[in-house]
């Protein structure tokens, strides 16, 4: 309780200096002083990625490297790996000592142009398994289709407008305190509070429809394909909207704090998806001992049982699916 109230007034202390001082916007006061958040939030980002790859190495070259080129192992590949080469750019934006306009600028737009693109590729993979669980009917990859189109084009529309207008790079004059990375005046919290609308809005529609989907469903006992989609479903949507929502009231309070998560989201957007995909591979493997571009079983003559239905449901839910 103590070092807290002494490092609180040391940033009052070189806060009121600096205003004082030099004729310093606000809010690159906050993004100076808010910085060591980002560096603590990197470190816990690369953490988890590298828990979770030392985890999942194992399945990923059996269910991925040797498997046949599709659109699910291009997409697992990109959710991967990406995170990888994007935490360089944060690194980069937090340690730099002689901060740089143009690379700052070009460190920022694409540590947040991946974190948007990693959005929109883990909702398209939760939207799949949501479409899986509803047996591929055409009214579910509509309403799929239709709730990822209108949360994409309202996350990019309103990232577009945080990047256009809430950065600007302003570096501390030189007697400033000595703090490391870009400094950016961030003035576009409200459009980043409209961007995380978006990606909640998402989380909860699918969510819902997977818990009118399972309610029934789980009761008659389905086969342990199902069981793992379900599982993989409510878990991945209710993590990723508690840190969306967590985000949302960060912006609206424009607390310097959502930067530091929004490094821990980019990870969790990486980790949760891959896991998906990974267990539905190895989930299908176990059903048809192949990939999940496997040809459909032939359906048995007689009237099959609910838990015999449920298995055969969720044969099709796996080969039809390219994830």
């Amino acid at each position: 309780m103590n070092v807290s109230i002494v490092l609180d007034v040391q940033c009052r202390i070189v806060r009121l200096w600096l205003e004082y001082k030099m004729d310093t916007p606000t809010e690159v006061l906050d993004y100076a002083l808010s910085i060591d958040d980002i560096r603590i939030g990197s470190c816990v980002a690369l953490t988890l990625l590298a828990y979770d790859y030392c985890l999942t190495f194992q399945q990923e070259v059996d269910y991925v490297w040797f498997q046949p080129w599709n659109f699910g192992k291009v997409i697992f590949l990109v959710l991967r790996y990406l995170p990888w080469v994007d935490h360089c750019a944060i690194l980069l934006e937090v340690t730099l000592p002689v901060p740089i306009t143009n690379l700052c600028r070009v460190a920022s737009y694409w540590h947040y142009t991946c974190c948007v693109l990693g959005a929109l590729l883990a909702d398209s993979v939760i939207g799949l398994r949501t479409w899986a669980i509803w047996e591929r009917s055409r009214t579910a990859a509509v309403f799929v289709s239709l709730s990822w189109l209108g949360m994409a084009i309202g996350s990019i529309y309103y990232f577009s407008l945080y990047q256009t207008g809430g950065f600007l790079y302003e570096p501390l004059p030189a007697d400033a305190p000595t703090i490391l990375g870009c400094h950016f005046t961030v003035g576009g919290s409200d459009a980043s509070f409209k961007m995380y609308i978006a990606l909640g809005s998402y989380q909860i529609v699918i969510f819902l429809a997977t818990v009118v989907r399972g309610f029934t469903h789980l009761r008659n006992h389905p086969a342990q394909v199902m069981t793992i989609m379900y599982r993989d479903a409510f878990l991945a949507s209710i993590c990723l909207f508690m840190i969306v929502a967590a985000n949302l009231v960060l912006a609206i309070t424009d607390s310097p704090f959502q930067y530091g998560l929004i490094v821990i989201y980019r990870a969790f957007l990486a980790i949760l998806p891959a896991r998906i995909i990974l267990n539905m591979r190895e989930a299908s493997m176990s059903v048809n001992g192949f990939d999940l571009s496997a040809p459909e079983l032939p359906k048995p003559p007689s009237m099959p049982s609910t838990r015999r239905q449920s298995h055969d449901m969720s044969q099709v839910s796996l080969q039809g699916s390219n994830v």
